[in-house]
């Protein structure tokens, strides 16, 4: 059965039901369930496992209340398909889509975009006796988001630096080089790490909260190289090989544009604990 089909099939049953409560039934609960019945009623758990697998990662989806909004919302999705429209269909799902867009264009940029201005963009070329020039727009569109993107990584930059800042003074760390604080923690007597070492190394990397950060990072590498941060680089040349260092970055400064990958913002601070080994085979340090 095509998604669409399954569309349909939902939007129908909430609209015989659309006072109904969201307690939900088992499948045994529901009277004289079909084939039909049983295979959207699955398709229903799928999505619900994925929610919650969801939650598990951003509490804020977890309440009760998040729940019901979240079944509130698929209602009106489900109600507003239109079987015998799909021009509106693909509108409802691009006005979906800008919402977002411009709901997280403000979050991301501290710009609010206008709606209306959206809808006269494309009112005014859907009127128009000809398709406009796609390269001129696209241009245009991506110089001005490119300039958007720049004054995002400076304020970026100077609220993790701010924020770096702020943490290393309530940890007494001294400063290492630009966005990286901390030393070692013990002495060893055993040769500096250096530039172009080859070394074998443990990281631990937690939130300033203490929430450990399931990051992979690699275990062998050399220092300096092109694909290492240089703020992991700059930590480990304050070492000595198999000493123990602790050190302070931001999120910005390690992951730059990815750190939204891991859920982390921009200025949040990451504590960092490290030892590294020189391995002997390929590096010209003495072996310890």
């Amino acid at each position: 059965m095509k998604f669409k089909s399954l569309l349909t099939i939902g939007a129908a049953a909430l609209l015989m039901a659309s006072c109904a409560d969201n307690k939900g039934k088992s499948l045994e609960q529901i009277t004289d369930a079909t084939p039909g019945d049983s295979l959207v009623y699955y398709f229903g758990e799928i999505n619900g496992s994925q929610y919650l697998t969801m939650a598990q990662n951003d509490s804020t989806f977890a309440t009760d209340a998040a729940k019901r909004s979240y079944v509130n919302g698929v209602k009106a999705g489900l109600n507003s398909f239109n079987p015998n429209d799909e021009a509106f269909n693909r509108g409802m799902h691009l006005g979906l889509q800008m919402a977002r867009n411009i709901s997280e264009f403000k979050k991301d940029y501290d710009v609010a975009l206008n709606k209306q201005v959206f809808i006269d963009g494309l009112v005014e070329v859907l009127n128009s006796d000809s398709i406009k020039n796609m390269s001129d727009i696209q241009r245009e569109f991506n110089r001005i988001m490119n300039d958007f993107s720049s004054r995002k990584e400076t304020i970026d930059k100077e609220n993790a630096a701010a924020a770096l800042s702020k943490e290393a003074a309530k940890m007494k760390l001294a400063k290492v080089a630009d966005g990286l604080y901390g030393g070692p923690t013990d002495k060893k007597e055993t040769a500096q790490i250096k530039e172009g070492d080859d070394v074998t190394a443990k990281f631990t990397l937690k939130t300033v909260q203490g929430k450990t950060l399931d990051i992979p990072l690699p275990s062998s590498l050399k220092v300096g190289a092109r694909n290492l941060p240089i703020q992991l680089s700059d930590a480990l040349k304050t070492l000595k090989s198999g000493q123990n260092g602790k050190f302070i970055t931001t999120a910005n400064d390690l992951f730059g544009r990815r750190a939204e990958q891991f859920n982390l913002a921009p200025k949040d601070v990451i504590v960092m604990d490290i030892v590294a080994t020189i391995d002997p085979k390929t590096s010209d340090a003495p072996a310890e």
